[in-house]
């Protein structure tokens, strides 16, 4: 667990890889900011766990491109505090699913009430989120917000009550090689869709507004029956 900025160098050929298999990653702390700043190549953790324990709100920056299995954004055990993830123009990816969060999901973000939010932010700086396997959880008060930045999915897109989407810029891009599924709320919408990279079939669980451009590259958008608004 961490508690401050942290810096991780390596030179080892193989990169680095701390916990690969099991352990977590936890970056926490009572500071406004933190920073996550990796050198070398094939930098993986098992699992990165980023979270607020204290009141208030903190974000956690990263400053070079990160991997690792899985990954969660929420708060911590006090549940006191709100917690931002930042890409800040660097690649997140989270390469595999499941534990030690659900079974098929990649990436989480929750929260617990409006006081301890769970946020994925892609502020100015943009930067690339990539979830190589499994789907993207918006769980209870989670919040993805994005000004700009790349969201790729390769699995499904699920919200449940009280999760936010919260986009005036940016592209989410559904490019899975098995059918995927959007699961949200009514009052969600994207700015940017984008089907690319061999997605087979986009299936909307209901109307989708998309206040930028729908763009179908490679792939398959079905309406599934229901009526969509794009405005780009």
């Amino acid at each position: 667990r961490c508690t401050g900025s942290v810096n991780i160098a390596t030179t080892v050929a193989s990169g680095f890889s701390p916990a690969r298999t099991g352990n977590t990653f936890e970056v926490a702390g009572n500071a406004a900011l933190r920073t996550l700043t990796m050198s070398g190549t094939g930098n993986t953790f098992g699992a990165l766990y980023v979270y607020n324990d204290v009141a208030g709100s903190r974000t956690v920056r990263l400053l070079s491109d990160v991997s690792a299995r899985v990954v969660r954004v929420g708060h911590g055990a006090s549940a006191l505090g709100n917690t931002e993830l930042d890409p800040f123009g660097s690649t997140l990816q989270a390469s595999e699913a499941g534990s030690p969060l659900a079974a098929g999901v990649g990436l989480q973000v929750v929260g617990n009430g409006a006081a301890a939010r769970g946020t994925l932010m892609f502020g100015s700086g943009g930067g690339t989120v990539d979830i190589l396997s499994g789907d993207l959880a918006l769980g209870q008060d989670g919040v993805l917000s994005m000004s700009g930045g790349t969201l790729k999915l390769a699995g499904n897109w699920t919200e449940t009550s009280n999760a936010s989407f919260l986009p005036s810029g940016g592209t989410v891009s559904f490019n899975g090689t098995v059918g995927q599924t959007i699961s949200s709320l009514v009052a969600n919408r994207f700015y940017h869709l984008k089907v690319e990279g061999g997605a087979r079939i986009v299936s909307p669980a209901n109307s989708l507004l998309v206040l930028g451009d729908l763009i179908v590259d490679d792939g398959t958008f079905t309406t599934n029956t229901f009526s969509h608004e794009v405005r780009g």
